[in-house]
């Protein structure tokens, strides 16, 4: 199914002059934009180099011998087309000459049946015939950095020229994903305010992450004593709501991606949901008597509570409390 590309051909000067621009492009307008844009601006750069009609262009893990896909954007492609792939790719016995000639284009068939029948069929359903892909490893997170090119025309295979643009366009591309994402954060930073009292960080689906400002990292540290590194924790889901002892994490899509928002947690939010009331009334200037009657517990209950509030807030006076709660986010 596949062939390695062979790169040692001449580059006309007009080609060399229109790389040029394409870098210079990626280099300074392209990666100040936002991530979720930036994709299929940095393909439309591409076109410009090379002819191609569809793309796939995303961040993988290896494992167990085959890739494990972490983010994807499709270009011309629907996301049913990967999900099949994914179903076939143990048979796609290419794959690991990809994985271990980094940087390398290797160039295949679509529609060939005598390298693995059921991907040549998926190549006829999807109205590929040519494709052209590309691995390299990004340095700070260890993902795979994958970009398939893909033509319909039976008649137009992808060439040796072809190649060797992309493999020297490749490392330029995974610079600026990684500038854009930085941007993102810088952007982010800007409409929040510096004095916001969040960290901010983009991740991928499987928790690696691909920038983060210093003080998210810090954050982090603080939650899991000597944590460092480019994964989230495992007791955080990427995906969802993280409550701990200091450490307050949310997330919302961003694309593909994730960007992640960490706080610190106050002292007030340690406490349950009684006790922040029980909180809330002494805060106020209520008595012990006071208490008990709005919340209708006994003044017994009420001193349990507030010998628990003055051990999870580490204050010994009811004015701390107030303190405490006012500082509290809503």
């Amino acid at each position: 199914m596949d062939q390695s590309a062979v790169v040692s051909c001449s580059v006309p000067s007009a080609v060399v002059a229109r790389f040029s621009q394409v870098v210079l492009a990626l280099q300074a307008r392209l990666r100040g934009g936002a991530i979720t844009e930036f994709h299929a601006q940095a393909l439309e750069q591409l076109q410009r180099l090379v002819a191609f009609d569809k793309a796939w262009w995303g961040n993988s893990a290896w494992r167990d011998g085959v890739p494990v896909a972490h983010s994807t954007f499709l270009l011309g492609l629907p996301g049913s087309y990967t999900q099949e792939w994914d179903a076939l790719k143990a048979e796609d016995h290419a794959l690991g000459d990809l994985h271990q000639e980094q940087g390398r284009c290797q160039l295949f068939d679509c529609r060939d049946q005598r390298a693995a029948p059921a991907l040549a069929a998926l190549g006829q359903r999807y109205g590929l015939a040519h494709g052209l892909r590309i691995v390299l490893t990004d340095d700070q997170t260890r993902l795979g950095v994958h970009l398939t090119l893909f033509r319909e025309d039976p008649a137009a295979p992808f060439t040796a020229l072809e190649c060797q643009l992309v493999e020297w366009l490749m490392p330029h591309l995974l610079h600026a994903e990684r500038e854009s994402c930085l941007r993102t954060l810088a952007t982010l930073r800007d409409s929040q305010g510096s004095f916001d009292e969040t960290a901010l960080a983009v991740c991928d689906r499987y928790g690696v992450l691909l920038s983060m400002e210093p003080g998210f990292a810090a954050l982090l540290a603080g939650e899991w004593e000597g944590w460092q590194g480019n994964r989230l924790p495992p007791a955080c889901d990427p995906q969802g709501t993280y409550q701990g002892r200091t450490l307050q994490l949310d997330a919302q899509p961003l694309g593909d991606l994730l960007l992640l928002k960490a706080r610190r947690r106050s002292s007030a939010e340690r406490l349950s949901a009684r006790e922040l009331e029980v909180a809330q009334c002494f805060a106020l200037g209520q008595t012990y008597k006071e208490v008990a009657r709005s919340l209708g517990m006994a003044p017994a209950t009420v001193r349990h509570h507030l010998r628990r509030i003055y051990e999870k807030l580490g204050v010994n006076r009811k004015a701390q409390i107030a303190q405490q709660v006012a500082a509290a986010p809503d």
